[in-house]
């Protein structure tokens, strides 16, 4: 059965120096895409092949996906200082984590965690239209998505 997207959340780690990292739900998201999954290729196509030929390498690739908000300048989740800007300024991979909740229909709950590289994109609307913004998200390293029940 289809599930409502209602409810799920894109949450930022706060890089601690040390100590346990906290995460804070990002503020005011009206679309959250999801990563892809898949292993890369290398095109081995030579002069003798009759079509495209590839080879796996083995190593999981997460495709980039994008989330979108009412962009809120002052907010912490998407200011300059500690929020999405500041991420995507600082030019570093920072930890987030993606939770799709279970649902009325009795399901489970989804955890995606990642590490990923930010661009931010603040986008200004016509004189009715609320201030918003894109964010690109490129994942590095693995994501193990979890399931548990709610």
């Amino acid at each position: 059965m289809a599930r409502i997207a209602r409810g799920t959340k894109l949450l930022m780690g706060d890089a601690p120096a040390t100590g346990i990292e906290v995460f804070a739900p990002v503020a005011e998201l009206t679309s959250i895409g999801l990563p892809s999954f898949g292993a890369g290729t290398v095109d081995v196509t030579n002069y003798d092949s009759t079509s495209e030929e590839f080879i796996s390498t083995g190593i999981q690739e997460h495709g980039e996906f994008e989330v979108e908000g009412n962009w809120m300048p002052s907010n912490a989740t998407h200011d300059g200082t500690a929020g999405l800007l500041a991420v995507a300024k600082s030019g570093e991979a920072r930890n987030f984590k993606i939770e799709v909740p279970a649902g009325a229909n009795g399901g489970q709950k989804l955890t995606l965690p990642f590490k990923a590289f930010v661009t931010f994109a603040p986008q200004a609307g016509g004189p009715k239209d609320p201030l918003k913004f894109k964010a690109n998200f490129r994942p590095t390293g693995p994501i193990a998505p979890t399931l548990a029940s709610s």
